[in-house]
C-alpha cells in the first residue's frame, strides 16, 4: 500500500508540474473562471486533455487520500473548458454534448465592408465572401511549386487572367488580397471545426457566416494514412472527411491570425 501510494504520489508530482506550468502562463486562470468569452483565455488543449483524463482515471479511486484531488480536478476543468461550445443545445442522449454544454460560448463579429468574420474567441479571421461559397480549388498541381511567394502569383494570375480557380489551395490562400491583408492561409483541420456549429446544418455553421457551401473544404492537415489525400470538413454536416489532393477540387476558406 505504501508502495502504491508512493508511485501515485510521484505521477501527481509530474502532473501538478505540468498544470504549474501551464498556470503560471495563465496567471489568471483561476481568479478569472467567470469571465466572459471575449476574454485571451482560449487555447490549445491537445496534450491537456490527454493529461486530465489520465488524472481522473488514475486518482479517481483516491480522492478521499488525496487533498489535491479536488483542486486538481478544478483546473482540468476550467483548462478543457477553453474550448467553444460546439452549438448543440439540445440533449439525445444522456452525457451527450447537449446535455454538459461545456466551453465558452462562440463571440463572432462581422467586417461587412471587408466580407471578414472575426472570431474573438481564437482571435482568428475568416474569409467570409462570395469566393468562400463558391469556388472550387485543387488540392495540389506540382506545376505551381514554383510559385512560392506573393509576386510570382500575382504574375501567374495575369497571364491566366486573374483566374484564382487555377491556383491550388494553398496558393489560392496566398493570391488572396481581403482587406488589405496578404497573410492569409489555408486553415488546419481543428481551426477550421472550431467554426462548425454542430445544431445546425446544410450548412453547420453559424448564420453570421454568409458564405458558406453546404460541402466539403480544405484544412492544411494531410491524411496520415495516405499523403495523397488531406482531411477536410464537410459543412453539410460539420463532420470531418478526407479528399483527395491530386484532380479534386473542393471549397476553400482562407484564415488568417487576428490582430
Amino acid at each position: 500500500m505504501i508502495k502504491e501510494k508512493k508511485g501515485l504520489l510521484i505521477w501527481l508530482s509530474t502532473a501538478l508540474i505540468v498544470f504549474s506550468s501551464f498556470t503560471e502562463a495563465n496567471s489568471t486562470l483561476t481568479q478569472n473562471r467567470q469571465s466572459s468569452a471575449s476574454s485571451n483565455r482560449y487555447i490549445s488543449t491537445n496534450f491537456i486533455d490527454l493529461i486530465c483524463e489520465r488524472v481522473y482515471s488514475r486518482f479517481n479511486s483516491h480522492r478521499q487520500t488525496f487533498k489535491l484531488y479536488s483542486n486538481l480536478k478544478a483546473i482540468c476543468d476550467e483548462v478543457t473548458s477553453q474550448v467553444k461550445k460546439t452549438g448543440q443545445t439540445i440533449s439525445y442522449y444522456p452525457k451527450d454534448d447537449g446535455d454538459y454544454q461545456k466551453g465558452l460560448t462562440p463571440h463572432y463579429e462581422r467586417d461587412d465592408e471587408n466580407e471578414i468574420v472575426i472570431d474573438h474567441v481564437t482571435k482568428l479571421q475568416w474569409q467570409d465572401n462570395e469566393s468562400a461559397e463558391t469556388d472550387l480549388i485543387e488540392g495540389y498541381y506540382s506545376a505551381l511549386n514554383i510559385f512560392d511567394n506573393y509576386d510570382k502569383i500575382i504574375k501567374f494570375l495575369e497571364v491566366t487572367g486573374s483566374d484564382r480557380s487555377s491556383l491550388d489551395a494553398e496558393h489560392y490562400c496566398m493570391s488572396l488580397n481581403l482587406g488589405g491583408y496578404h497573410d492569409w492561409r489555408v486553415p488546419k483541420l481543428k481551426e477550421l471545426l472550431s467554426i462548425v456549429d454542430f445544431g445546425r446544418s446544410t450548412p453547420s455553421i453559424n448564420p453570421i457566416f454568409e458564405n458558406t457551401a453546404s460541402a466539403s473544404y480544405w484544412t492544411s492537415n494531410s491524411y496520415g494514412y495516405n499523403a495523397d489525400y488531406r482531411w477536410g470538413v464537410d459543412f453539410a454536416t460539420g463532420i470531418q472527411d478526407v479528399n483527395r489532393l491530386v484532380n479534386h477540387k473542393i471549397h476553400i476558406r482562407c484564415v488568417r491570425e487576428g490582430e
